[in-house]
């Protein structure tokens, strides 16, 4: 068994603590004025782990176009498709087609798409 080394899980508690203050900012401007008690609720929502990672991607660097989504998360296309379906479906992302395009531009609910 190789032994994981002191600085690989230094880096792993840092990342893990950076998803952690991302997912408590995406929390808070989804549902302002709820007290940090209410991250219990959060937590036990039915999002999956890819649509967390979409929300965060969006949360940051909304609009997107699906294959930059995808490129993002490396992740295949038809994945992105399915998950954003399913966040659309849940209401907590928009979908608005793009001018001249055939592409679609997504973004948190929260926010405007304006490309």
């Amino acid at each position: 068994m190789q032994k994981v080394s002191t600085d690989n899980s230094e880096t792993n508690r840092e990342l893990t603590q950076h998803i952690l203050g991302l997912t408590d900012k995406i929390y808070r401007s989804l549902e302002p004025g709820i007290p940090h008690e209410g991250m219990s609720r959060w937590l036990s929502s039915d999002l999956t782990v890819a649509q967390l990672r979409v929300m965060l991607l969006l949360h940051t660097e909304a609009p997107m176009r699906m294959s930059d989504i995808a490129t993002h998360l490396g992740i295949a296309l038809s994945t992105a498709t399915g998950v954003l379906d399913k966040l659309v479906a849940k209401g907590m992302v928009v979908r608005k087609p793009t001018p001249k395009t055939a592409a679609w531009l997504y973004a948190n609910f929260r926010r405007k798409v304006r490309r």
